[in-house]
Formats: C-alpha cells, sequence, structure tokens
C-alpha cells in the first residue's frame, strides 16, 4: 500500500494525552470519520478543514476559547468541547446534522446561538455561567432536543427551574439525569400555563421601558394570569386588550390607575358565592336575599389587597370604558362598579344576568349593553340614576314588559329587539323619554300587531327611526289619519291599504246582483249607499231623482250594474283622504 493509500484508509484517529498545541498536517485524511484530541493544549480549532467526512469529534479538555473552523464539517453529527475556555458558542450554524452536543465546563453565559441546531437532539452544558432562567425559552425552537443537562448552573438554584424547564421544553425527556414523567409534565402546566410574565412581555413588546406603554395588546394570548403587569412602572398604560383569553376573576388584574379603556370579552370572569365574610358585611344584598361577589385580592369586599390600596378592578379609578361581554357573569352588583364613577361605556351582553341592579353611581355612563342576558323586566331604581345615558341594548333578553324606563332624560337611541313585548299599550310606558329618536322593537310580538308602526309613530312623537327604518313625514300624517279620534271611521280595506295589508277584491255575478238592487227592489244598492262615507251612492252617480237610489231604473240591466261596479272599484282605489271629505263624487 502506498503512502496515499494508507492516508485515505484512515477513518479513525486518537491522539489523548499527546501535548499537542497544534493540529495540522491532516489535510489528506479525507475519509476520517472519527477523531480524538483529548487532555492536549490545543487553543485554537483547526487543520480539520479538508476532513469533511468527520462524524464524531472530541476535543475536550483543552484551552480552546473560540469555536471557528467548524463549518466545513457538514456531516459532523457529535462535537466535545467540554473543559474548555469557551464564552460563546457562535460558529455551529452549519453544523446542520450535528445531534449531541457537549460543552460542559466552560464560561457560556447565553444559548441563543444554539436555536439555529435544528438536528440536536442531545445537549450537556452544566457548569457554565447560566443565570437567568429566561435562557432555557432560547432551547424551545429545537424541535428534537430529548436529552439536556443543565445541572451546576447558577439558574438551577431557582425554585421553579425544574418545573419551568419542562414546561418551556414540552418534548424533553430527561433533565439533568432525571426522566421526565407525565404527571411531572402536568403539574408544570399547571403552574405556568396562561401566566404573562416579564420575559414574555419583554419578548412581545422589545424593550422593558414599561413607562412608554400607553397600549397593550394581549388578545387571545391563552392568559390566567397577569404577573408582569404587577411590576412598577405601568403608571401611563391608557388602554389594556384582554379580549378571547383565560382569565376567570377580577382579581388578577393589576393596579393600573391610569387606565382608560379595558376590554376583557370572551374570558371566564364569573360571580362566585358569598362568603361568611361577605354576608356578615350585608351591602351585597338584593331584592331576592342573594349575595354574590367576584372575587378581590385578598379577599376584602372593597376590593383592597394587605396594605389597604385599592386593586384589581376597583383601584382603575380612571376607567371610561369596560367590557365584559361573553362571561360568566351572573350578578352586576358584584362588580362594585361604584369603584369606577368616570365610566362612560360599559358593555355586559352574553352573559346570565338577570337583574340590573348597581349601578347608581354611574352618573357619567353614556352607554350600556346588556343584549342577551335574562333580564325579564327592571326594577323601579335600575336606571334611575343613569342621567347621562344616551344608548341602552337589551335585545333577546327575555324582555315582557317597558316599564321602568326612566327618567332617562338623554335616551336618545334604545334597541329591545327580540324580546317578549306582546301589547302595544307597554309603548305607553316609554313614552315619557323626551329625546328618544330611535327604537327597536323588531322580532316582539307586539310588533305583528296590524297598526304597530302607527300606533307607535302617535305615542312617540320625537321618534326619527323606528326599527332601522326612518319615519318620513308622509308615514306620521298617515298614522295621524287612522288614529285621530274627530275624524269619521275609514273603511277596513282602506286601512288595511293604509297599514300596508292588501285586501284582494273578487267582483261575481252574484255580487253585481245584490248592488244593483235587482233583487229586493234596489234595496242592495241602498245597503252599499248606506255603506259609502259622506255622500255615499247618491253623491256617486248624477242620474234623475226618480230611477232610485243609485239611479237605476227598473230596466235598467247591465248598464246599471256596471255602473255600480264602478263605484265600488272607486271607493277601493280612493285614499283614506278623499273619503274624508264631504260630497266627493266617486265617478261613473
Amino acid at each position: 500500500m502506498d503512502s496515499d493509500q494508507w492516508w485515505w484508509a484512515v477513518e479513525e484517529l486518537e491522539l489523548n494525552h499527546q501535548h499537542l498545541r497544534k493540529l495540522h498536517g491532516l489535510e489528506r485524511l479525507v475519509n476520517l470519520r472519527r477523531a480524538s484530541f483529548c487532555d492536549n493544549e490545543l487553543s485554537k480549532i483547526e487543520g480539520l478543514e479538508r476532513c469533511a467526512a468527520l462524524e464524531e469529534l472530541s476535543l475536550e479538555d483543552n484551552r480552546i476559547a473560540k469555536l471557528e473552523n467548524l463549518n466545513a464539517l457538514r456531516r459532523l453529527t457529535k462535537l466535545d468541547l467540554g473543559k474548555n475556555r469557551i464564552t460563546h458558542v457562535e460558529g455551529l450554524e452549519g453544523l446542520a446534522l450535528l445531534s449531541q452536543l457537549s460543552l460542559e465546563d466552560n464560561d457560556i453565559a447565553s444559548l441563543s446561538p444554539l436555536a439555529k441546531l435544528g438536528s440536536l437532539m442531545e445537549l450537556y452544558i452544566g457548569n457554565n455561567r447560566l443565570v437567568a432562567l429566561k435562557e432555557v425559552q432560547q432551547l424551545k425552537e429545537l424541535p428534537k432536543l430529548i436529552i439536556l443537562d443543565l445541572s451546576g448552573n447558577p439558574l438551577c438554584e431557582t425554585d421553579e427551574y425544574r418545573q419551568y424547564t419542562v414546561y418551556q421544553l414540552r418534548k424533553l425527556k430527561v433533565l439533568d439525569g432525571v426522566g421526565i414523567e407525565s404527571n411531572e409534565q402536568l403539574s408544570a402546566k399547571e403552574r405556568f400555563a396562561g401566566r404573562l410574565t416579564a420575559d414574555a412581555l419583554l419578548e412581545r413588546l422589545g424593550h422593558q421601558f414599561w413607562q412608554h406603554v400607553r397600549e397593550l395588546d394581549l388578545s387571545r394570548s391563552k392568559l390566567r394570569e397577569l404577573d408582569a403587569l404587577h411590576a412598577e412602572g405601568f403608571c401611563n398604560l391608557r388602554e389594556l386588550n384582554l379580549d378571547g383569553n383565560l382569565i376567570a376573576a377580577l382579581d388578577t388584574l393589576p393596579r393600573l390607575s391610569a387606565l382608560t379603556v379595558l376590554r376583557l370579552n370572551n374570558n371566564l370572569i364569573t360571580t362566585l358565592p358569598p362568603t361568611p365574610a361577605d354576608s356578615g358585611r350585608a351591602g351585597g344584598v338584593g331584592a331576592r336575599g342573594a349575595v354574590s361577589s367576584v372575587r378581590i385580592i385578598g379577599g376584602d369586599g372593597d376590593g383592597s389587597g394587605g396594605d389597604g390600596a385599592a386593586s384589581g378592578l376597583c383601584s382603575m379609578c380612571s376607567l371610561e370604558v369596560l367590557q365584559l361581554g361573553f362571561n360568566q357573569i351572573t350578578d352586576l352588583s358584584a362588580l362594585k362598579l361604584h369603584a369606577l364613577p368616570h365610566l362612560k361605556i360599559l358593555h355586559l351582553q352574553g352573559n346570565e344576568i338577570s337583574r340590573v341592579e348597581g349601578l347608581d353611581s354611574l352618573q357619567h355612563l353614556r352607554e350600556l349593553v346588556l343584549d342577551r342576558n335574562k333580564i325579564k323586566g327592571l326594577d323601579p331604581d335600575s336606571l334611575a340614576s343613569l342621567c347621562s345615558l344616551r344608548e341602552l341594548r337589551m335585545e333577546e333578553v327575555g324582555l315582557r314588559s317597558l316599564a321602568h324606563f326612566g327618567p332617562l332624560p338623554l335616551l336618545h337611541a334604545l334597541y329591545l329587539g327580540g324580546n317578549r313585548i306582546a301589547e302595544l299599550v307597554e309603548i305607553d310606558r316609554i313614552a315619557h323619554l323626551p329625546a328618544l329618536v330611535d327604537l327597536v322593537l323588531a322580532n316582539n310580538p307586539c310588533a305583528r300587531k296590524p297598526l304597530y308602526r302607527p300606533t307607535t309613530l302617535r305615542k312617540l312623537l320625537p321618534l326619527r327611526t323606528l326599527d332601522s327604518r326612518e319615519i318620513g313625514p308622509e308615514e306620521r300624517e298617515r298614522a295621524d289619519l287612522l288614529l285621530t279620534t274627530d275624524r269619521p271611521s275609514v273603511p277596513q280595506q282602506q286601512v288595511d291599504r293604509l297599514t300596508g295589508n292588501k285586501v284582494p277584491l273578487k267582483l261575481t255575478s252574484l255580487n253585481f246582483e245584490l248592488m244593483s238592487g235587482l233583487q229586493g227592489g234596489g234595496g242592495g244598492a241602498e245597503a252599499l249607499g248606506a255603506g259609502l262615507p259622506h255622500g255615499g251612492a247618491s253623491g256617486a252617480c248624477s242620474a234623475p231623482h226618480s230611477a232610485g237610489p243609485l239611479g237605476l231604473g227598473a230596466g235598467a240591466g247591465a248598464p246599471a250594474r256596471i255602473g255600480v261596479a264602478r263605484a265600488v272599484l272607486g271607493a277601493r282605489v280612493l285614499g283614506a283622504r278623499d273619503l274624508g271629505r264631504p260630497g266627493l263624487g266617486m265617478g261613473p
């Protein structure tokens, strides 16, 4: 075998404990697969650029301080660099097949460069300088990592280190040499799932200058607790969006005294059964004797913590907009809205509220939404103090009566569609609202009454829109004509036409006989003439008086009957206003 063939035949090389200070002359080892240079005095990684077939490389216990000249080793799967002087782990990006990496006993302080090693399955990096527990999150992007050793790092001294690591790295099977059982994974999930940590907030915002944050959108983030927002510094936060999370109680809310807009739609917020302490205070007892409360930090009914300072919702004294739609709230008074004197907009749709109460101090409230609750009626004082209310929505709540909607001097929009209001007389109960211009009663039984719109227009004179349909002057004039008591009565057929009900008119030969008076000596014609308003048949025909009430002689025949038919058809098409004029002729 010649010398070149000998070099090509070498697949494994071991030069441990040889006091080597430099690697060189290895260019011809083109088929080298495994190499070990442990316990030497190497200070640089060099001389291996031509060993492209190398799969395993061990450089443990040397003096290497920097990872370099490794990107050419594309087939490398195992790399051991323990017990060196490495401070940074840059330089491994090109090792796409690397599955096992050992970096124990170095001076590494960050794991961020390792996030690019997509094939990594085993990482041994104990006894380094990893301090922050958040460094574990750098490994979340490694889809195949199942074995991790971090023992001996300062971060392991944290009480929640193991549970936190297990929670963050869901696919991990072994941590610090100890297997991870399914119950341990479940426990970690229960402890850390849905928590807003400072690290997570930093990752979202890109900075830690909390005092510069004015708007914060945390919607649809599966949050249960807002730990990070309890930190000092959010003094200028004005708007907070927490829609679509898993927040179950208002005691998780931080103290945000400058907050003006809070959105908590589609969460799990609920009212709880009363505690003995709540029952003793007797402040939340309603007419039915029920007491409920929303959980408050510290357990005190005034929403104060142990230091006496207000917390939770009660601490947000500047709040102007509060949205709590589609939660599980049953007791409105338990929200303790009296602590929010500046509230202007309150949304509570899609809850389980059965009584409207606890709104006494909201004198600046302008918009109240209570759709899709279980409110069958209002109490006398439910809305009595809402002197600034402009818009009220109570659609699909099961409402049966319009009693106690008042006084509400500024209310201009009232939406009550999809309820159970049956009689038109109920409209009288809201006739006192002086500013009401927009009303919705669609999909109530009363809205199906024949004279529903005319009656409503007559009773509510300021109204401009009814059931999303604008009210014009002609419609209001027709309503006046139909319902004014000092005008003569209008035939039912005219009422049907004015109210939009079309009644077909069918004429038969029998009708003609009866109307022409051929049977009974013209009695039918007389009866018809008596039934026509103001002048009847006598004004509808100009024939001589001797011809009978309708100008029909005994031999009048078919022409007379046609004249009667024309008179009847003329009465069918005349407007109600013309029919009301005395002495108006109908024409032949």
